[in-house]
């Protein structure tokens, strides 16, 4: 089997997209939120959130050294958290990071852990001591 033809049969096209053409990459200047965490392996994701007036998340971030599943999950994440409200973004759950890349290899699935952690200490610092509604 070619290097390529193993890589489709590990890892979704979607997983595959994420890696290859991460979404919402970058810092946001001035955020309401930020979280950052490393893994055993030394993988590392910072994620980075702003709310609108009505605590809305208008946008969400993240920065990443580490393998492509971990930047597929931070990128994943970062989509799935747009325009949710704190308390429904507090109520995504890593399983949801990897069910919306369509699976990651049992030895893959700590990266939607390691993005996890850090969109939650990115909400609970935007929620600026208000109650969260955690799963």
């Amino acid at each position: 089997m070619l290097p390529d033809e193993q890589l489709m049969d590990e890892f979704t096209e979607r997983m595959i997209d994420h890696a290859h053409n991460p979404r919402n990459l970058g810092t946001i200047p001035d955020p309401h939120g930020v979280g950052r965490t490393t893994s055993s392996c030394g993988d590392w994701v910072q994620m980075a959130l702003r709310l609108d007036d009505r605590r809305r998340i208008s946008e969400c971030r993240f920065t990443a050294y580490g393998c492509g599943s971990a930047v597929a999950a931070a990128s994943v994440l970062t989509e799935m958290a747009q325009g949710k409200t704190i308390n429904e973004a507090a109520r995504i759950q890593p399983e949801d990071v990897v069910s919306y890349l369509g699976g990651l290899p049992e030895h893959k699935t700590h990266c939607s852990q390691l993005s996890y952690t850090a969109f939650i200490e990115a909400v609970r610092a935007a929620a600026n001591g208000d109650a969260l509604e955690l799963a």
